[in-house]
């Protein structure tokens, strides 16, 4: 074999991130954070969140199809998201992507085609990034116009999923345009994404049955469930991904750079990706084809004026977003009625954020701004029988909600460096939320009335954090940091429907279950260290962090039908967390990462069936992951690469009651990829799952009202990529 020609350098490559608004290398940022560069994401074949986030330490993703996803870090978790406001905050560049009012589905899960990098902040970033980056946030920064040459990326790839007859097939594209060298840019990206269901859908029928027995004023005969024909589906739940991303950049002086972008997505599954495990190892029992939708669209425009010693930023943004959820229900009535369960929700907001921010080199860095979003929510929900019972009434149940949060805060902080080595930095955002809603249900299961409610909260968040710079390869720091939640108004619940034993019960244990759900806040304390070694070859980041969470915002249902956002409870979470990345040789690199979280909730509710010490829902206690990477020369012109990833994922529960919970995770996921590259051209081949790992990541148990669901670890991949570059 000839000499190698591709190597890596002699010290590992300079990261530098954004994750306090503004440029600075990975070491000096004093916070825990896991940046993945455009060369990692392509060579490890990364495409969504669910292909990373869970081998990042102190990070956990359950990922349940197109709109169904949640992110925890740092153990902070109360389980089921749904009508609150998500935990971890999503962002796209300068654009928030995640929904600050409530969550009726999960995070826009924008794939992964032409990105600079990923940004994972560990811990709350409530100062700079407002609210709902309680555990973190989750920076992805798309590729900007190269304003000097014309140059981009095609790329396609095909590949097969065991236990699937159908196949995966992925095409990509990306190319950047000078259009005024030096002045003016446009890049282009474009998706489609189609990758195979491996579920069997085996709906064995039913006969029908006579509904008297349910109501003795009906006669025999009168109302009677019609009889279901089997339904037998291969490979259902496959999923179709599209979409572009256009970017202009402007350089209209030395001082002013304008940037405009917009983004568009649609994601849709015939099916839920869930099994039945009583049925059958990848099968399910639905007598109708369910379906999943998120569609996204996201304009943004960022104007950056530089003044001789700050910079001034503004950044303008508006998102549409539609979901679809449609479910067979026929569990809530024990299988007996063909119920269907439809979920729309459409999302549009808006936000403005101004900042001001040093950028001379004194002794004093500093950033002001202010922050404004505006999102209105409108769900609907439908409970539709297609048997003749309930008087022929086909829409059992059928709600519209339209819900409203306006955010206003202002923001600052400021780092002092007392001499060379210390540095004091100390933050402060407040804000402002007002929050309305409007609800109107009607059928039989219905209330027939539009109800109203509203509230607002007022909050400051606070952080402070001292770093101490041994030399210029050892850096420690420790931060005391506030997050919060924002607040929820819950849809009243009408007088008479028999809920008022259960509030009453919650209420006598501590538990809010009023108009409003308070905002709720952690404080976070943490010591960290950032180190690098044998002369830039070896990285090694470590931080040791103790968590306080007050308030918890928990989702409920009431056995009358209703539910509500409550607050009770506290927890604790405290862990480790440790990043190690070394150039082994020239032509070897290695990365590991490992945490430990210990999250538990810290008093018993037994109304909401939380016992003291129980775990957080959704969080494994232990993860770590192992990347190693061989360069190697094939031939002059040829250079190739063989890398292998290795991940472990500890076992969890997956709700926080008991009906609701399966026991999940502890896998171990190992991926593997061969490439070759010469003059632009470059081909891979690629193993994910080599080990066909069979594992839960996700689900409830047949005692839960949405009866046995349990979505699954994708079964080994085996598949080729070609690209070219240029």
């Amino acid at each position: 074999m000839a000499t190698s020609a591709t190597t890596y350098a002699q010290v590992l490559d300079e990261i530098v991130v954004t994750a306090t608004k503004r440029e600075a290398t990975i070491q000096d940022v004093p916070l825990s954070v896991s940046a993945i560069n455009s060369v990692a994401i392509e060579k490890r074949g990364l495409l969504d969140f669910s292909d990373y986030l869970s081998s990042l330490p102190g990070v956990a993703m359950q990922d349940n199809g197109p709109g169904r996803n949640s992110i925890k870090v740092r153990g902070v978790s109360s389980g089921n998201e749904f009508k609150t406001p998500p935990t971890v905050a999503t962002y796209l560049g300068d654009i928030p992507l995640t929904t600050t009012g409530r969550q009726i589905n999960g995070n826009p899960n924008v794939r992964l085609i032409d990105i600079e990098r990923i940004e994972v902040l560990r811990g709350p970033q409530g100062t700079l990034y407002g609210a709902n980056a309680l555990g973190g946030a989750v920076k992805t920064i798309p590729n900007k116009p190269n304003l000097e040459k014309l140059e981009g990326q095609f790329s396609g790839t095909f590949s097969q999923t065991q236990d699937s007859d159908d196949d995966n097939r992925h095409v990509t594209g990306a190319i950047s345009l000078p259009v005024i060298e030096g002045v003016l840019g446009v890049r282009l990206a474009a998706y489609d994404i189609q990758n195979s269901g491996f579920i069997d859908n085996d709906y064995a029928g039913f006969p029908g049955v006579d509904a008297s027995f349910l109501d003795p004023s009906i006669p025999p005969g009168v109302a009677t469930t019609p009889a279901i024909s089997p339904r037998q589906e291969k490979d259902i739940a496959r999923e179709d991904t599209s979409g572009g991303r256009i970017i202009a950049s402007w350089q209209a002086s030395d001082s002013l750079l304008i940037h405009a972008t917009h983004v568009t997505q649609e994601s849709e599954a015939n099916g839920l990706p869930e099994a039945v495990p009583s049925i059958g190892k990848l099968k399910q029992d639905r007598f109708f084809g369910e379906a999943l939708k998120d569609d996204l669209d996201v304009t943004n425009i960022v104007v950056s004026y530089d003044f001789s010693t700050a910079s001034l930023v503004s950044s303008t943004s508006y998102m549409e977003r539609e979901t679809l959820q449609d479910r067979d229900a026929k569990v809530y009535f024990d299988g007996l009625f063909p119920l269907s369960l439809t979920d729309r929700s459409k999302d549009e907001v808006l936000v403005q954020e101004v900042r001001l921010e040093s950028s001379s080199d004194s002794n004093l860095q500093w950033i002001v701004g202010a922050f404004y979003s505006n999102t209105e929510q409108t769900s609907t929900q439908l409970l539709a029988d297609s048997s003749e019972f309930a008087a022929g009434v086909r829409e059992l149940f059928d709600s519209v909600v339209d819900y409203e949060e306006t955010q206003r805060a202002v923001f600052g902080e400021v780092t002092f460096d007392i001499n060379d080595k210390v540095s004091l930095g100390v933050g402060l955002r407040a804000f402002n939320v007002d929050l309305n809603i409007s609800d109107t249900s009607s059928g039989p299961l219905g209330s027939g009335a539009t109800v109203r409610g509203g509230g607002d909260s007022d909050e400051l968040n606070g952080k402070i954090h001292l770093t101490y710079m041994a030399n210029e390869d050892h850096t420690l720091y420790a931060q005391a940091a506030q997050g919060f939640r924002s607040g929820v108004v819950n849809s009243p619940i009408p007088s008479g429907v028999g809920c008022e034993a259960e509030i009453a019960n919650l209420t006598s244990q501590g538990v809010m279950a009023g108009a409003l759900a308070e905002p709720d806040t952690l404080w976070n304390y943490e010591l960290g260290s950032k180190s690098s070694y044998a002369e830039g070859r070896v990285r090694l980041n470590a931080a040791l962090y103790y968590i306080d969470w007050q308030d918890i915002q928990t989702s409920f249902s009431f056995g009358c039908g209703f539910d509500t956002v409550t607050n009770g409870g506290e927890a604790t979470s405290q862990g480790v967390e440790l990043e190690l990345s070394a150039a082994l040789t020239d032509n070897l690199m290695l990365d590991f990462s490992a945490s430990y979280t210990d999250a538990e909730f810290d008093n018993a509710i037994p109304a909401l069936d939380i016992a003291a010490g129980e775990r957080a829902p959704g969080v494994p206690r232990s993860n770590f992951a192992l990347g190693l990477q061989y360069a190697f020369s094939v031939a002059e012109d040829i250079d190739g690469f063989a890398r292998l990833d290795y991940t472990h994922v500890s076992d969890y529960e997956t709700a926080l009651t008991s009906i609701d919970s399966l026991r999940a995770g502890d896998y171990d996921l190992v991926n593997i990829r061969l490439g070759i590259q010469s003059n632009g051209l470059e081909g891979e081949l690629f193993i994910n799952n080599l080990g066909d790992e069979d594992a839960v990541l996700d689900g409830t148990p047949e005692t839960s009202s949405l009866g046995a669901r349990s979505f699954l670890l994708r079964p080994q991949t085996v598949g080729v990529t070609l690209r070219y570059r240029f």
